[in-house]
């Protein structure tokens, strides 16, 4: 992949997300709490509305590269690229340690990232952010702990119990207070 190939794509919604600037927000209520570099070598990143993790504690955020990177691998393909991305990635990792601590004095997180598979509703590359909390806070499948579990046979094959995930919406006044608390540790210090 060349550095003329990086493009923003028309018909996908987290291309045109990174168009917004700090503080905007996205058609469906994720706020834009940080950016870095530009189309070719930039990252963004948005807390979301809704969060897999406990609304009351938790919260979750995103973070994406600004062009339409399809593959993880993709990052190194530029130098800038690659340093952007660590540096919004440990700038924001950090930032949510910060916010966690306030409010329970522990700091508890959970990464994975997604890119395009026949599972997966979007094919642009992104990283997810959150609190472990709710039915966050268990073994993943690719855990040893997981692996350990019970085995039940059912009807659709072997199964092993995990606790539901579920996502719920924080409140508007949460999303305010968080919003306004990241984009000042991201970009006011």
């Amino acid at each position: 992949m060349e550095l003329a190939d990086i493009i923003r794509q028309s018909d996908c919604s987290l291309c045109q997300e990174s168009l917004l600037e700090i503080g905007g927000v996205s058609n469906y209520g994720a706020a834009i709490i940080a950016k870095i570099g530009s189309l070719e070598d930039g990252w963004y990143a948005t807390l979301q509305r809704k969060t897999p993790a406990d609304p009351q504690t938790g919260f979750s955020v995103h973070i994406m590269p600004q062009g339409h990177l399809t593959s993880f691998g993709q990052i190194k393909t530029n130098p800038r690229l690659t340093l952007n991305y660590g540096l919004i990635f440990s700038s924001i990792y950090q930032a949510i340690e910060e916010i966690i601590r306030e409010q329970s004095g522990l700091a508890q997180l959970g990464c994975y990232g997604k890119c395009g598979t026949s599972q997966n509703t979007k094919e642009h590359i992104h990283f997810k952010l959150f609190e472990e909390s709710g039915g966050l806070n268990q073994p993943w499948p690719s855990d040893n702990p997981w692996s350990e579990k019970e085995v039940y046979i059912t009807a659709k094959g072997d199964r092993v119990l995990a606790l539901p995930v579920k996502k719920s919406i924080l409140s508007q006044e949460r999303v305010d207070y968080l919003s306004r608390r990241l984009i000042y540790l991201l970009n006011d210090n």
